[in-house]
């Protein structure tokens, strides 16, 4: 199974010149969450696909 970590920055501004390459709209929920175990499902959707991604967190995946 995958692990993630995920990594969030604050950006003042997007570059002039930035390219945009293709836009993905994501929406989330958590279904179950305690204090070692975290459960979300994701809808990524983009103009010709919709996908849903199930993911569970342990306490060692997790970062505080």
């Amino acid at each position: 199974m995958k692990k993630e970590i995920e990594r969030k920055y604050a950006i003042k501004c997007l570059p002039k010149d930035i390219k945009i390459e293709s836009v993905e709209e994501i929406e989330q929920a958590y279904l179950y969450e305690d204090a070692n175990t975290n459960i979300r499902i994701r809808k990524m959707q983009t103009k010709e696909l919709i996908q849903y991604i199930y993911t569970v967190k342990t306490k060692g995946d997790m970062r505080d």
